[in-house]
């Protein structure tokens, strides 16, 4: 298997007079209901530290899991041959060590499995896995020997930059049938997509509507606080429709306007809001947020 063959190399390794440090133990811990983190071979030159995540054999299975703080004065000395290598240091960042502690913290605090903890703290599993392969099409700018309206329309759409089949097919109203007929035909090019690509720029100068005068001074307010040493929580009180939302959103302009690099996190009260407050953040920035 795999990680056998792993461990031979790693244990292989060892045995070489000036590989003292060729390899390394190190603690993982997996996002599962366990509550202590477990013993595994790397290599040195794989350059793990606590906080980076990792592939390694767990049972029969592979799991994701987090490098671990070693306990404060345990033995050093280990038998590699008992031990189980790491698969892989996996691509993702690295939990910072202050997001170590509270883990630690609340699973002490909680009596609950460590792993548990950690499986709270993460998205999903797939969230770390390598990204896969999404192509796209654009327009090549040769003409099928045959147009029609959905053609043309699908052509347009194109145009505007590489998307798939499906996207192609719902912005032109045609079928993906279409949009690959046109492929095969030489009027669109595929090409590679970005799985991840960047988040657009918001733009806190982007039109918006005008504030009336008491909107204007709760704003005004709430920046002053955002904007002095140490900020202060504020409670913006007002029924519904009243126009609180657009004074949050100046303030949020603000900011941006002031610190462009600044990250700004919007949490939503009820989970029935999520797609309209989304849309009305869009519409004030002319850009989606990160959701």
């Amino acid at each position: 298997m795999p990680e056998e063959q792993a461990r031979e190399e790693l244990q292989a390794q060892m045995a070489l007079p000036m590989a003292e440090n060729a390899v390394m133990r190190v603690k993982v811990l997996f996002p599962l209901p366990l509550f202590q983190a477990f013993d595994y071979l790397a290599p040195a030159e794989m350059g793990l530290s606590p906080g980076d995540w990792v592939a390694a054999p767990f049972g029969r299975n592979v799991f994701y899991g987090v490098v671990w703080p070693a306990d404060a004065g345990e033995n050093e000395e280990f038998d590699a041959s008992k031990l189980k290598a790491v698969a892989e240091k996996v691509g993702a960042p690295p939990l910072a060590g202050e997001i170590l502690d509270f883990l630690a913290w609340v699973a002490a605090y909680t009596m609950f499995p460590l792993g548990s903890v950690l499986r709270l703290s993460m998205r999903s599993g797939e969230a770390l896995a390598p990204p896969q392969g999404l192509f796209g099409y654009r327009a090549s700018g040769a003409a099928p020997d045959r147009m029609t309206a959905q053609r043309e329309a699908v052509l347009e759409a194109a145009g505007e930059g590489a998307l798939t089949a499906k996207e192609l097919a719902e912005k032109s109203g045609a079928s993906e049938g279409v949009v690959r007929g046109l492929a095969k035909a030489g009027a669109l090019t595929e090409e590679r997509i970005d799985p991840d690509p960047p988040f657009a720029e918001p733009n806190p100068d982007a039109p918006s509507r005008p504030l009336s005068p008491e909107q204007r001074a709760a704003a005004d307010a709430l920046i002053e606080k955002i904007s002095a040493p140490s900020p202060s929580p504020v409670l913006l009180d007002g029924v519904t429709g009243s126009g609180k939302t657009e004074v949050y959103l100046d303030a949020v302009a603000h900011v941006l306007r002031t610190q462009p690099d600044a990250q700004i996190v919007i949490l939503i009260p009820e989970i029935a809001l999520t797609l309209p407050f989304l849309k009305r953040i869009e519409e004030r920035f002319g850009a989606e947020p990160a959701a």
